[in-house]
């Protein structure tokens, strides 16, 4: 089980008491979200280096993928 906390402004997910992702105004790694069916993929970085976070959100899956899109953009730092 994780915890995924999003706002207008950032993104947190946190799991076993570590943050595996946390997106707002300062972050500079690199971040994508894709919506396959009913489950929201997060994926940070990029090749060997890449880490891939889904969940199943209890509504809506793809107002959740254009939220946390929404605060990727914001932070400048969406995937090339």
């Amino acid at each position: 089980m994780a915890s995924i906390v999003v706002t207008r402004r950032s993104v947190l997910v946190h799991k076993n008491e570590k943050v595996g992702i946390e997106i707002g105004p300062d972050t500079r790694a690199s971040y994508d979200v894709h919506r396959d069916g009913q489950r929201v993929r997060i994926t940070a970085g990029t090749g060997t280096a890449g880490e891939s976070w889904s969940f199943s959100p209890p509504d809506n899956a793809e107002a959740w993928t254009q939220d946390i899109r929404s605060v990727i953009r914001s932070s400048g730092s969406a995937s090339p």
